[in-house]
C-alpha cells in the first residue's frame, strides 16, 4: 500500500454479464459469442480447480476436449443461457459495455461470485488500485492489486462491483484501515479508483485509443458524496457501497 499520488487519464467509458441459473452465477458479456434465439440454450463450461469458470461451450464434447487439454484441472458444469426478452438477453448490459468502450459487445463469460446478486452485468475494465480514507483515521492510502479483478457495473449503472481475481487483504493490511474484527469491515471512504481498459471513443486521444491504459476516476467530484469500501472477510471480497456515481459512455461520472 502507498499514499495516493498518481495522476491518470480522466475518463471518456467499459463489458457485459448475462443471465445465470443459480443465485451465485453471473454471466459477463465480452468473451464468447452467445446464441441469439428464444428459450433456454443448454451450454457447458468448466469450473477450474482455481474456482474460476471458463467460457461457455456449445457441447459437452467440446468441454471434455478442453478439460483433456488442461489435464483434467477442473470439472464440467451445465450452463443454461436464457434468451428471448430484454431481461434475458442482457440488452441493457450489452449497451453499457458497448458504449463504455466504444465497440459493440456480443460476447460473454459465466462467473460465480458469492457477494454479487445473480444477473446481467457490464465489465468496465480491470482494477488497478483504490484510494481510501481509513475509517480509523490517518492519510488517504492507495491499495494496489494484481491484474485479474474485474470492475463491473449492474444494469442500473449506479452500482460497481469487483469480481474474480485476488482480492485478499491480510490482517495487517486491514488493520491500517480499521481495528474492528467482523465478517464485514468498513475500510473507509473510497476517494478514487484506477482501472485498466481499452477504449475506442472519439474523445480518447490517439496515443491511448485501443490500448490498455490506466484510467482514473475521483469519486464525489461534483456532489461530494463518496462511496465507502467494505471488506468481506469470509469470502475475501471488496465491496463498494453508497456514493452518487453513474456509469456513462463517457466514463464513471458523479
Amino acid at each position: 500500500m502507498r499514499k495516493a499520488k498518481r495522476i491518470r487519464r480522466t475518463n471518456p467509458a467499459e463489458l457485459v454479464l448475462m443471465n445465470p441459473t443459480n443465485p451465485a452465477e453471473l454471466v459477463l458479456m465480452g468473451t464468447a459469442n452467445p446464441h441469439r434465439h428464444h428459450g433456454v440454450k443448454q451450454k457447458y463450461a468448466i469450473r477450474w480447480n482455481t474456482g474460476n469458470i471458463s467460457h461457455c461451450m456449445n457441447s459437452h464434447e467440446e468441454a471434455e476436449k478442453m478439460l483433456r487439454d488442461f489435464h483434467g484441472a477442473g470439472h464440467i458444469i451445465p450452463v443454461a443461457v436464457r434468451q428471448g426478452n430484454p431481461m434475458d438477453t442482457s440488452e441493457d448490459a450489452r449497451e453499457i459495455r458497448s458504449g463504455f468502450v466504444g465497440r459493440e459487445s456480443n460476447r460473454y463469460i459465466v462467473m460465480d461470485e458469492p457477494h454479487i446478486p445473480k444477473g446481467d452485468y457490464a465489465q468496465l475494465g480491470f482494477l488497478y488500485s483504490l484510494a481510501v480514507k481509513p475509517t480509523g483515521g490517518g492519510e488517504v492510502r492507495e491499495i494496489s492489486f494484481a491484474r485479474g479483478i474485474r470492475v463491473i457495473s449492474d444494469r442500473s449503472r449506479r452500482q460497481i462491483y469487483f469480481a474474480a481475481g485476488r482480492q485478499f487483504l491480510s490482517t495487517r493490511e486491514l488493520g491500517e484501515f480499521s481495528q474492528v474484527a467482523a465478517d464485514e469491515i468498513n475500510l473507509g471512504e473510497c476517494r478514487e479508483i484506477i482501472y485498466l481498459a481499452k477504449k475506442y471513443q472519439a474523445g480518447v486521444d490517439n496515443e491511448a485509443a485501443g490500448k490498455t491504459v490506466e484510467w482514473r476516476h475521483k469519486f464525489g467530484e461534483e456532489t461530494g458524496i463518496l462511496p465507502r469500501l467494505w471488506y468481506d472477510t469470509k469470502n475475501n471480497r471488496l465491496i463498494l457501497r453508497g456514493g452518487d456515481y453513474r456509469v456513462e459512455d463517457a466514463g464513471i461520472v458523479n
